[in-house]
This record gives structure tokens, sequence and C-alpha cells, in this order.
């Protein structure tokens, strides 16, 4: 028998109405929680973004001859020896110029012999009386040759360039409902455009921790190769600081000096979890004046013009929701990393990939992409950051 409402019909469950007919009140579209998770592969992709022809690909690299190398003598040497072994006599040519930096002692080299790394040397070469002893791992700067008119031309000497080989990886996300759930009309819009949306963030998403986090690796064993892109993290050799404590203005200056010493740029990227934002506020930066807040491509950032170079501070949340990662931050030269897709490959959006049978649709967003990367000692790892 049905229930009786004797009075005025209300909008509680006991006056009347099911409150399954009750509109709730919502956004109509609804908000995602990260909706901009992936600075790194936006700023890369913009920056410099190709395609490659194979899935193996590599990038060449050079620098040039070294200016600095010392001596490599347990004894050391007298302030009159001439004979001097070094860590490096395929730095020098007959006629090189040097100093030794602790004593603003000259030299004039007269021979080489790669066969003991010494080389003969002119002591006091400018005559200024400022030879002296000289100890193990004495610095020595090259700066340059000095020739005798009508000299016959020296042999020439180069680097040898190197290569960077990375690969491109297959990544995949797919999506799918029921054709119930996409017949149902639903509060906020049909499931399928949103599931869409939100799956195109997170592929996103998996190309940005892949970039930092990657390791290179192709896997032959198996009917087909499997391949991982190398990223950042494991790129950074040269310039890599741990704090193992609490950050300071010295902590910071030390580490981006060497980072600025390589690379044509005057600008790095300045990756960081929220934590070392916070404790880059904690430092100040109260001696570094912060230029106020801009935007690169749609992303949050602000600069600190250092006596080095700027730094573009930006925060990259994920960081924050992993331990180890947290406690970190990279200054990277962008002028050195690339996105490289395999041609034909960059992301698509692949629509109705379920088998034939089934009720429902599935789509799913494929990308076979990988990071290419130059020279290291441009950019730099800090980490072990505590507050």
């Amino acid at each position: 028998m049905p229930t009786i409402r004797a009075n005025a019909r209300a909008t509680a469950a006991s006056q009347g109405i099911l409150q399954v007919r009750r509109i709730i009140d919502m956004h109509d579209k609804i908000l995602l929680l990260e909706p901009n998770a992936s600075p790194l592969t936006v700023l890369l992709s913009r920056l410099d973004s190709a395609s490659v022809s194979n899935p193996e690909f590599k990038v060449m690299k050079d620098e040039l001859l070294p200016v600095v190398t010392a001596i490599n003598s347990s004894a050391g040497y007298t302030a009159t020896d001439t004979v001097l072994k070094v860590d490096n006599d395929e730095y020098f040519v007959v006629g090189s110029l040097g100093t030794f930096p602790r004593l603003d002692e000259m030299f004039r080299v007269t021979a080489i012999s790669a066969t003991d790394s010494t080389v003969t040397v002119g002591r006091d070469y400018s005559g200024a009386s400022k030879n002296a002893a000289l100890v193990d791992n004495e610095p020595i700067c090259i700066l340059s040759d000095s020739n005798a008119e009508g000299a016959d031309v020296s042999s020439g000497k180069s680097t040898l360039e190197t290569s960077d080989t990375n690969y491109t990886q297959i990544i995949r996300t797919p999506f799918e409902i029921t054709g119930t759930l996409m017949a149902s009309d639903l509060y906020g819009g049909p499931d399928f455009p949103y599931q869409a949306s939100k799956h195109g963030i997170q592929h996103l998403r998996k190309q940005n921790l892949i970039a930092y986090f990657g390791q290179k690796k192709q896997v032959t064993s198996g009917s087909t190769p499997i391949r991982t892109t190398g990223g950042i993290d494991e790129h950074i050799t040269t310039n890599e600081t741990d704090v193992g404590g609490n950050l300071t203005t010295l902590d910071l200056v030390s580490f981006i000096r060497p980072v600025f010493r390589y690379g044509e740029s005057s600008t790095r990227a300045f990756f960081m979890s929220r934590e070392v934002a916070d404790a880059l506020s904690l430092i100040g930066l109260s001696r570094v004046e912060i230029v106020p807040e801009t935007k690169s491509f749609g992303i949050a950032l602000e600069s600190w013009f250092s006596p080095h170079g700027r730094l573009n501070f930006m925060v990259e949340n994920l960081f924050s929701d992993i331990d180890n990662y947290r406690e970190r931050a990279y200054a990277i030269d962008l002028t050195q990393y690339g996105m490289r897709t395999l041609q034909g490959r960059s992301t698509k959006l692949r629509t109705n990939v379920q088998n034939p049978g089934v009720d429902g649709r599935k789509d799913e967003y494929l990308t076979e992409f990988g990071v290419q990367r130059g020279q290291e000692k441009s950019s730099g790892l800090l980490k072990g950051i505590t507050i």
C-alpha cells in the first residue's frame, strides 16, 4: 500500500520526496586535482621537439682542449728541475706556455714524452725569479703557445667527439567504459569525454616522470624489443651536491657556480619540490631578490638573477608525493635536452581499440618518445635538503 502524506510535501526523506529525485548542486565540469602536472615535459616539448627515424638515436658531443692539469710526483720538484711528470702530457705541444698559479711562475715547453708522461720546460721563462719548489698535484694552467719566427707548423691536436645514445619508449594509457554507462545521463556531463581529458593529463605525467627518472635499457630477449628512455637524473653525474641538512644561501650559490660554468645559456630551470621551495623561502631569500611571478608556456615561475646567471624556479608537485624525491631539486640547462618522438608516433588518441565483441568503448593515448641529452656539465642535482 502507498504511504500517505497529509501535510505539504517538503525536502526531507520523511516529508514526501525521494532523495534520489533531488538534484545535487555540483559544478558542471568536474574539477581535476592536478590540471598542470608536467612542467618539464611541457617546456621540453615547446623548446626543443623533433622526430627521429630510429628507436635508437644519438647526439654528438664535444668540448674544447683542456687547459688545466697538475704535477704528478709524490716527491715534488725543486725550483730548478725542468723535466716534470704531469697528469696529462697530451694537453701540451712544443711551445706551450703555462703557469704554476700558486707561484705565478711561467714556463715554456721544449719537449714532450708520452712514454713517461713528462714535459721538459724552461722554468721561470719570463725571468721574474718566481720559480720555487713544486709539490705533488701542483696545479698547472696552459695559457697559449709561443713560437719562433719562421718556425714550421706544429702537430695539430683535437678532442674526439663522443655520443650519447638513448631509446624511444612506448607509453600507452588506455581508458574504457561500458555501453550502458555511455548511454546513461550523468551529472557533470558524459563520462567518456571526461575520462579522455583526465587520462590525457595522466599520460603526459607519465612522460614527465620518465623524463626525470628513466634509465635507458633495451631488452631483446622477448619476441619483440622493449625499450626505456634514459632521463635527466641518470644523465647528470658531474654537478651533484648532497646538502645533508638545512639549505643555506652558501649551499645554493656553491651549487650553481659549476652549473653555470658550462653552456651557452645564462638561464637554468630550477625544478623543485614544495619542500625545497619552503627551504628557499626560509633562507631568503633575505639576501636574494626574487623577480615577481611570470608565466612561460602557461607555467608559473619566479626568477632569481644570481651573479652566475638566472634561475627560473618551478615547483614539481609530484616530487612532494615521493620519498627521497621531495628533498631534491634540478638546475637544468634546457638547451641541452629535448623531446624526440619516433616519426609518426607523437602522442595520438587511438579510438575504439576494444575487441569487436565488447559491449563498450576503449580508447588509448599512445606515444613513442625519448629524451635527447646533450652536455650534462651545465646542469646539476641538489639533494639531501631538509626543513
